[in-house]
């Protein structure tokens, strides 16, 4: 993982805060974006499913308010040790018993690599991605997301606002351009309340071949701000003509 992290290449979050403008990808900016607290839940979940590195514990403490209790505290974190309250334990195993009982999702993630590294050039660049899960009995890569909203209508949101479709491309494309092969990508996603609902999507061939435009763009794009140095934000800088909402303008006219 260190190595990884370490690997000057682009990746695709950079790419995706690059599709919000420059200045977003040089001020280090993520639409994805967690409390503290949820990112740890996630790390805890691809810990117990996909058997990722990770290093946590409980608290012997009820809080934090005496210097006992900050001082065992902080001693964890240096020891690089999450610390978690019980409660959200027994809420990822409940999770994690719900992937393993859906059928399609345990097969996906029955047998085969975790956390693997992919590296590959596109043209002069440099790229890199880390792919959750790459299955040995099937012909696909999966990403495991813990999400608010898995229903189909709530997932396909999630796709438009977080540019999932240009994160599916942008991994198999780089998968194809290393090994040759073309897989399929997945998606298991597992809802962090009860039920703890867990629902499977692969994306379709026209959103992949559409999204792998635009990382590409994305990328020239890259270059030529590299290249000049400049990093605009919105519009270039410009003044731009904006138009309401279409719910608005399909909506109804009320005259006074």
């Amino acid at each position: 993982m260190g190595f990884y992290r370490n690997h000057p290449g682009i990746n695709v979050s950079m790419l995706k805060a690059f599709g919000r403008s420059p200045a977003h990808v040089l001020a280090g900016f993520s639409e994805e974006r967690e409390s503290t607290e949820d990112m740890n839940i996630g790390s805890l979940l691809d810990h117990k499913v996909l058997h990722t590195d990770y290093r946590y514990t409980t608290s012997p403490f009820d809080d934090f308010r005496t210097k006992e209790a900050r001082a065992w505290r902080d001693e964890q974190k240096e020891r690089g040790v999450t610390v978690f309250k019980q409660e959200d334990i027994e809420t990822v195993e409940a999770m994690v018993r719900s992937v393993w009982r859906h059928s399609v999702a345990s097969n996906l993630l029955r047998t085969g690599k975790s956390q693997v590294g992919l590296f590959a050039p596109h043209g002069d660049v440099d790229r890199k991605g880390l792919v959750d899960f790459v299955p040995d009995n099937v012909p696909f890569l999966v990403d495991l997301k813990k999400v608010r909203d898995g229903s189909p209508h709530g997932f396909r949101r999630q796709i438009g606002q977080l540019r999932y479709d240009v994160q599916a491309a942008y991994y198999r494309d780089l998968w194809r351009d290393l090994t040759g092969e073309t897989r399929n990508w997945a998606w298991v996603c597992v809802e962090a309340e009860a039920p703890y609902a867990v629902s499977v999507y692969r994306l379709d061939d026209e959103s992949l071949d559409k999204a792998s435009l635009t990382w590409k763009k994305w990328i020239a794009d890259y270059v030529a701000c590299e290249d000049s140095d400049q990093w605009p934000s919105y519009n270039a800088g410009e003044m731009a003509t904006i138009q309401s909402p279409t719910w608005i303008l399909k909506g109804d006219v009320y005259p006074e």
